[in-house]
């Protein structure tokens, strides 16, 4: 007893029948020679009455005169586009309306696309399997299987594919079987060829390749390169399928076939979608999905930027409010200082000093380790404690300890490089300087320039005697064990004993520090 026959007795249902019609046309196009295809499609009436239809469309007919000789229609169509409508009569007979998320139209749009691209790249490949197309077109007709046997369980299959899972596993879990397996039994019953129940039965599982023929296994390759290539059409994730379709193409395609596919197949699959009432699932060029994608970012750009304006609005009128409602003084001081901490948090410059803020200085030096680490590069970090700062809020105000503090920062700043960082961080009294790709010696330098600095503003401005304490600490990948990551707040750590030690001893204003290889991360 096969899983197909199992799975029949378990939901107590019989099998869907496949179209007589159907049967006809896969027998035939599978198994016969191409003048007896011929010869099928002339003579069958339902099948010759849709060539005619189709080759009397617009797209079609070139002289007045209705064409009716089923025989001068192929001529017309071509065979590729007769067989194409001849397998495409298939889906009318099989489609269904649902109410549910389980779309018939869309199964089958996608799966006539599938045919569609099946007999396209048989132009391009040479020694191209003539079933692939059909077995393209039918390969995942086990879902419809399933479906119909019990449609509340498979729309259980779909939420758990949702959820993450693959549709085989899905498919496994609700049904005990999964739509490849279903879909080769299927087709077993009604004789059709080895080959194309290999495709059905193999197609997902690239694993199963012991005691396959090679040819079954080439075939793998196309069928997986077909529904990749339809897939980028079909899925969400349109560029993980396009890369996987390009992979696989790469075998047979040259570069500008690969590209060409992307922008010509959507003009040659979207008639038959159309003749065959899928209009809602024509295709898009990539060039169409990428205009509209790019539209769609526009239209979020200028959405972001109407909402920053009125975001900006509101903030005026909340200015205003605050000047004329006195009396809640206190409340709205208190939202100032709150609205203050945010645009302090979201900005990288410190408003008093015009230096850079500890917290976007910090995020500075832990980049500056990690590259010193990966290209083996030098760095010194410098932290400056100004002495005796307290002598001029004392004898002037605390508007002009801020105002000494701000006129350090710009001469700290002019007098370094443009790669140098210098922070004012939350203990105002202090400076940190970053000196990216500088050794100890030139870090030295620089401490001697800093401090001389200090004491010629602090002179300039106020005549006063102040000086600095500065610590020096120079990071060398080669002195650090490997193993190890020492963190930002450790230099920093170092830098502020070494002000200490500095401060105790009382002979010296500047200091240089190393880092031995046990430093802890």
């Amino acid at each position: 007893m096969g899983e197909l026959e199992k799975l029949l007795k378990k939901e107590n249902k019989t099998l869907l029948p496949f179209p007589k019609i159907g049967i006809k046309i896969l027998q035939t196009f599978l198994t016969k020679s191409p003048r007896e295809i011929e010869e099928f499609l002339i003579t069958e009436k339902e099948i010759a009455q849709i060539l005619i239809t189709v080759a009397n469309l617009p797209k079609y007919r070139k002289g007045e005169v209705p064409i009716e000789n089923p025989r001068q229609v192929i001529l017309v169509l071509g065979e590729d586009t007769a067989k194409i409508l001849a397998l495409g009569l298939i889906s009318q007979k099989l489609i269904k309306q649902t109410f549910n998320e389980f779309s018939f139209p869309k199964f089958w749009a996608r799966a006539l696309s599938q045919l569609v691209a099946g007999f396209y790249f048989a132009d391009l490949i040479e020694n191209y399997p003539s079933h692939i197309p059909i077995s393209a077109y039918l390969l995942d007709f086990g879902i419809l299987v399933l479906y119909l046997l019990n449609p509340e369980k498979y729309l259980q299959v779909l939420r758990l594919k949702k959820e993450g899972k693959s549709l085989l596993s899905a498919e496994e879990e609700i049904f005990g079987v999964n739509h490849a397996l279903v879909g080769a039994e299927y087709f077993e019953n009604y004789a059709l060829p080895r080959r194309f129940i290999l495709n059905i039965r193999h197609h997902h599982n690239e694993n199963e390749k012991e005691g396959l023929p090679p040819e079954i296994l080439e075939d793998f390759i196309f069928l997986r390169m077909i529904d990749h290539a339809v897939g980028s059409f079909f899925s969400e994730n349109r560029e993980e399928r396009w890369k996987e379709f390009t992979k696989l193409a790469s075998n047979y395609l040259t570069e500008s076939e690969i590209e060409a596919f992307g922008e010509i197949f959507p003009k040659i699959a979207n008639p038959y979608l159309e003749i065959f009432n899928f209009q809602e699932f024509k295709l898009k060029t990539f060039r169409e999905l990428e205009e509209e994608r790019q539209k769609e970012l526009e239209k979020l750009r200028l959405e972001e930027e109407k909402k920053k304006e009125n975001l900006l609005q509101l903030l005026e009128e909340y200015k205003d409010k605050l000047l004329m409602l006195s009396r809640e003084k206190r409340e709205l001081e208190e939202r100032l200082v709150l609205l203050s901490e945010k645009l302090e948090k979201e900005s990288i410059y410190d408003n008093l000093t015009g230096a850079y803020q500890e917290g976007y200085f910090l995020k500075r030096l832990k980049e500056e380790m990690l590259r010193a680490k990966r290209y083996k590069r030098v760095f010194s970090l410098l932290t400056v404690e100004i002495d005796n700062l307290e002598k001029i809020a004392e004898k002037y105000s605390f508007s002009e300890e801020e105002n000494f503090l701000k006129h350090l920062s710009k001469e700290f700043i002019k007098s370094l490089r443009r790669v140098d960082l210098v922070c004012s961080p939350k203990e105002k009294k202090n400076f940190y300087i970053l000196l990216p790709e500088t050794p100890s010696q030139g870090a030295m330098v620089v401490a001697r320039k800093i401090l001389r600095k200090v004491e010629e503003v602090a002179n300039l401005l106020y005549q006063e005697k102040i000086s600095a304490y500065i610590a020096v600490i120079t990071y060398e990948p080669k002195n650090i064990d490997p193993k190890k990551e020492p963190r930002a707040s450790t230099l920093l750590e170092i830098s502020k004993k070494g002000l200490e030690v500095l401060k105790r001893k009382g002979t010296h204003r500047i200091i240089l520090l190393t880092i031995n290889q046990e430093i802890e991360a």
